[in-house]
Order: structure tokens, then C-alpha cells, then sequence
């Protein structure tokens, strides 16, 4: 668990960890299901198991920016149904699993993505 490597508490519903060293998240590194928001950024993370958070139901803020991330696996958002905001923005993406897979299934309401035009363009000839 994130606490565990890190020696962090867990006050109210807010876990926040900056320069972190992770390269990969897994479900059995992630925070309680009670955390709202989730903030792990500016890190060398590349990798996010599918079913990383498929307990955290209750996260309403997943803040991934500043990370290494160059792909998100279709299922990597699978089980957070109250999900609002997500910030993936300066990361290496390169590659976006459609958005309407996290849509349908949470209160989704905002992402920042910071793409590079070439992946903005290829995104959105994929949806067009």
C-alpha cells in the first residue's frame, strides 16, 4: 500500500504524494477506498495494472499529471463510479483509450490532457 512505502497518514479523504518514485501502480498499491482524492504526480510512472482501481469507488478527483505515461490500458479506470476530474496532462501519452468507457459509468465531468498535436490529431480523426 502507497502509505506503507511512503510512511504517509491519510487525514480526511485526501492522499497527495509529489516526486514519488513509482514506475508502476498496482491495486494492491493503491489508497483505501475511502479516499476521495487521489493526487500521485511528478513521477516516473509508466505503468497502471488494469484493475489498479477497481476498489476505490469513493475517488471523485485522480490526479496522474507529471508522470512518464504513454498508454492507459482499456479497464485502468474500471470501479470509480463517483470519478469528476481526472489530470493526465504532462505525461508521454500515446496512445488514449476512448473516454466513453469512464463516462458511462461514473460522474465524470472534467480531464486535462496535454497531447501533442500529432495524438490530438489522431484522437480526434478516431472519433470523428
Amino acid at each position: 500500500m502507497i502509505s506503507a512505502i511512503f510512511g504517509l497518514i491519510i487525514c480526511q479523504q485526501t492522499l497527495k504524494i509529489e516526486g514519488h518514485a513509482l514506475q508502476s501502480l498496482a491495486a494492491s498499491s493503491v489508497p483505501t477506498p475511502a479516499v476521495e482524492t487521489f493526487s500521485l504526480t511528478n513521477g516516473p510512472l509508466s505503468d497502471i495494472a488494469a484493475d489498479t482501481f477497481a476498489l476505490c469507488k469513493k475517488i471523485k478527483t485522480l490526479d496522474l499529471h507529471g508522470n512518464a505515461l504513454t498508454e492507459l490500458k482499456r479497464g485502468v479506470f474500471k470501479g470509480l463510479r463517483d470519478l469528476e476530474s481526472l489530470d493526465l496532462s504532462h505525461n508521454q501519452l500515446l496512445k488514449v483509450i476512448l473516454l466513453a468507457e469512464i463516462k458511462k459509468k461514473t460522474q465524470f465531468k472534467s480531464i486535462n490532457f496535454r497531447l501533442t498535436r500529432q495524438l490530438l490529431q489522431t484522437y480526434l480523426s478516431c472519433l470523428l
